[in-house]
């Protein structure tokens, strides 16, 4: 009897999804190829962080804005933390204006339901929100640590500064189309211009967005009696120490933010502050899977037995050893006799026994179990107490302010730099010439996002650039100007 061929598996799916595949790649090649033809043009706004970029490298900034090309296998700004705070700084900015959905105004809250109140649309309002947390995998449990630690961060900044931050509050304008606009991740704009001659760019403005505008309110302007406007700056960082705010007088980031919202924002900020919060580096214990507490079980079961079968059976005494012994109790006891027995070799029945005595008792024993992955609420206070001992030793506080002013003539070397870092990248585009700059391959541990593309050569770039990048849609050309974008370009580092 035979039996009929089993039907071809339905490859229809697979093969849609390779074409797909093939024509995204064939798309990013052409577009790099010519991206005049594939509709690619070389953006006329230029921001911070494509002026920092190209300073830094500018074959990074060529492949990056000028190309628009991004990895494929890079989507995760919901695992990077820096955007998440950024994300539940700016929910709790707005809760304390009452202006975040579900949040009410925590103003005017008792002190027992502030926290409840800000938190839940904090979270609600990041991307970690609608994510779940529980299937188990290394993604869901690097989800859960960052919440967690969200968590931690929020309630731990609210416990150094009070749900009522009485210091600086989000100062309020008049929008077009959105009156009462809180001025929390403001974009602005403006031309870039000939800080000699006056002259505007013909070919570039600049745009931006600032986290916050502020209204500091225990320092009072004395020609309009409102409180002083300030510019606060979100920042993370591992370490917060004397190095670390010495370099805040030189960031040109903020230098820039300032000079464009006094001139074109019509916004007269005095100054900048750093708000930094310190990152925990504190690990989610992640517990094992049953594969691997087995795995570990049967590793230390083998170890026990290999260790004592290499010790090998107790050998006994001889007889020399026991007359010894023996003669020694004698001389001990009152009435010169011991009823002491000689200690016979173990037999391979009595080895085997006690082998498996050690092993049972082992497997018994607290170390023996399987480790469980660590409760959300033990997470979070070890995480309290991170954050409350490090705050009090001198020099490595976890959360810090600092006001920083930045004199006119700063503010005009930094407008020169601006000015003439847009000339060097008109020279690039007429030459076609993009240079790179090896110091950036590998800051801080990190690979740039491009190292694949220039490590591969001439001969293999274009292969590499195909199969591994795509191109952003036009309106990504800068993605830290979308809402609730950040820099994803250069490293995080700088």
């Amino acid at each position: 009897m035979t039996t009929p061929d089993a039907s071809p598996p339905d490859l229809s799916e697979h093969d849609s999804a390779w074409a797909a595949s093939a024509a995204a790649s064939d798309a990013t090649r052409a577009a790099v190829a010519n991206p005049a033809a594939a509709g690619i043009a070389p953006p006329a706004v230029l921001t911070y962080s494509y002026l920092r970029t190209f300073g830094n490298c500018k074959r990074m900034a060529q492949l990056g804005y000028e190309l628009r090309l991004e990895p494929l296998a890079e989507r995760a700004e919901s695992l990077r933390f820096g955007t998440i705070w950024h994300s539940a700084m700016e929910s709790r900015d707005l809760a304390v204006v009452g202006t975040l959905p579900g949040a009410g105004n925590i103003m005017t809250s008792p002190d027992d339901v502030v926290h409840a109140a800000t938190v839940a649309p904090i979270l609600s309002a990041t991307p970690l929100a609608d994510q779940a947390l529980t299937a188990p995998s290394p993604a869901a449990h690097d989800q859960r640590q960052m919440r967690l630690r969200l968590l931690g961060m929020v309630a731990a900044y609210e416990r150094k500064w009070g749900v009522r931050d009485i210091e600086f509050r989000a100062h309020v304008i008049e929008s077009p189309g959105e009156p009462n606009r809180p001025c929390v991740e403001l974009p602005f704009g403006g031309p870039i211009v000939n800080p000699e001659t006056g002259a505007k760019s013909r070919t570039f403005s600049l745009a931006g967005k600032v986290d916050e505008v502020a209204d500091l309110l225990a320092e009072i302007d004395p020609v309009t009696g409102n409180p002083q406007l300030w510019l606060v700056e979100r920042k993370t960082a591992t370490t917060i120490d004397g190095a670390y705010l010495a370099r805040l007088v030189l960031d040109a980031q903020l230098r820039i933010y300032v000079h464009y919202l006094r001139a074109h924002m019509r916004l007269p900020v005095v100054g900048a502050i750093y708000d930094v919060a310190g990152k925990p580096g504190l690990k989610l214990g992640e517990g094992e899977t049953d594969a691997e507490w087995q795995a570990r079980v049967a590793e230390k079961v083998a170890a026990i037995r290999a260790d004592m079968q290499a010790a090998g059976a107790d050998p006994g005494e001889t007889e020399a050893e026991f007359a010894a012994r023996h003669t020694e109790a004698c001389a001990k006891s009152k009435s010169g006799k011991s009823a002491i027995k000689r200690k016979m070799p173990e037999t391979p029945e009595e080895f085997a026994a006690r082998i498996e005595k050690k092993i049972v008792a082992w497997t018994a024993s607290d170390a023996a179990q399987r480790k469980l992955p660590e409760p959300d609420t033990d997470y979070l206070a070890r995480l309290a107490e991170w954050f409350e001992a490090r705050d009090l030793e001198p020099g490595k506080e976890r959360f810090h302010r600092e006001r920083v002013l930045f004199s006119d003539d700063s503010i005009d070397e930094v407008r020169e730099d601006v000015w003439d870092l847009g000339q060097q990248v008109l020279a690039a585009r007429r030459r076609g010439k993009w240079s790179r700059n090896e110091t950036q391959c590998f800051v801080y541990g990190h690979e740039c996002r491009f190292w694949p593309i220039c490590s591969a050569g001439r001969a293999g770039a274009e292969m590499v650039t195909a199969n591994l990048y795509r191109v952003r849609p036009a309106d990504e050309t800068h993605p830290e100007l979308k809402p609730g974008g950040v820099d994803e370009i250069a490293p995080k580092s700088f």
